[in-house]
C-alpha cells in the first residue's frame, strides 16, 4: 500500500508540473505512458505471487481500486475539460488491462486450491 500511495504521490507531482509546460495532447500521452508501465509492472509482481490468502486478495483488490481510482484523476483537468483521443493510453483501458488480469490471476490460483 505504501508503495503505491508513494508511486501516486510522485506521478501527481510530475502531472502538476507537466501540466504547466506541455500540450495537453502530450501531457496525457506521457502520464499515460508512464501509467502503462507502472500497471505493467505491478500485474508482474501479482502473477509471479506462488500463494496468496483470502484476506490478501481483498487487499489487494483494495490496493488496485486506489490506484485505479486516483491514476484516473490524473487525466482530468477540472479547469479546462478537453476530450482527446488518448489510443491505448486511456485510463479505462488501463484499468480494464489491470481488472482483467488480477481476475485471472485469483481464478488461476483458486483453481490450483482446488
Amino acid at each position: 500500500m505504501r508503495m503505491v500511495k508513494q508511486l501516486l504521490h510522485h506521478l501527481k507531482y510530475i502531472g502538476h508540473l507537466w501540466k504547466r509546460v506541455l500540450p495537453v495532447s502530450n501531457y496525457k500521452k506521457a502520464i499515460g505512458t508512464m501509467l502503462e508501465a507502472c500497471v505493467g509492472e505491478m500485474i508482474g509482481l501479482v502473477t509471479s505471487l506462488e500463494d496468496i490468502s483470502v484476506d490478501d486478495s481483498h487487499y489487494l483488490h483494495h490496493v488496485l481500486t486506489l490506484f485505479s481510482h486516483n491514476a484516473t484523476a490524473l487525466f482530468s483537468d477540472p479547469e479546462t475539460e478537453v476530450e482527446s483521443s488518448l489510443g491505448s493510453h486511456s485510463p479505462a483501458l488501463a484499468q480494464a488491462k489491470l481488472t482483467k488480469n488480477v481476475t485471472l490471476w485469483i481464478k488461476f490460483k483458486t483453481d490450483i486450491a482446488f
